[in-house]
């Protein structure tokens, strides 16, 4: 006999309210992934303007390809723009925001940055795995009963 983990209040993982918990979190998460390329890219725009050496390869690198800090506060700004009109009113932009990090990924690619590369491909295979499991999720609770939302925004 396997015994369950969790509290007894809490929902439990074939719960219909465990299910619909995790798709509404699962649901922002590629949000969540822009607001993290965004800071790392403000990030390399610090690093820059402060004449640092580092740089995080996560974060945006074609604003590089021009002079200055500027190009990755802007880039920053954009992508976290993005993500939050994706979060509350428009999922399309959070797609849109993503394919500017995908050409992004080309340019890494075409230009045969390792590092850079890889933690790009972390990053959309993370992203990736999310969206597959969020549909996953959403077809697991269109086969319930339709069950009152407990979350409301």
């Amino acid at each position: 006999m396997t015994r369950n983990c969790l509290p007894m209040n809490m929902p439990q993982p074939h719960d219909a309210l465990f299910l619909l918990h995790r798709y509404q979190r699962m649901k922002n998460s590629p949000n969540n992934w822009l607001l993290w390329i965004a800071l790392f890219s403000a990030m390399n725009g610090f690093f820059m303007q402060s004449s640092q050496k580092m740089v995080l390869s996560a974060a945006l690198v074609m604003p590089e390809m021009l002079a200055g800090a500027l190009p990755h506060f802007v880039a920053a700004a954009l992508l976290a723009g993005l993500a939050l009109a994706g979060r509350s009113k428009w999922p399309v932009l959070t797609y849109i925001g993503l394919g500017i990090y995908a050409v992004d990924t080309l340019y890494v690619i075409i230009h045969g940055m390792q590092s850079a590369l890889l933690m790009h491909g972390i990053v959309l295979g993370f992203v990736g795995f999310t969206i597959w499991r969020t549909r996953i999720l959403a077809r697991q609770l269109a086969a319930l009963p339709p069950i009152p939302d407990p979350f409301p925004k």
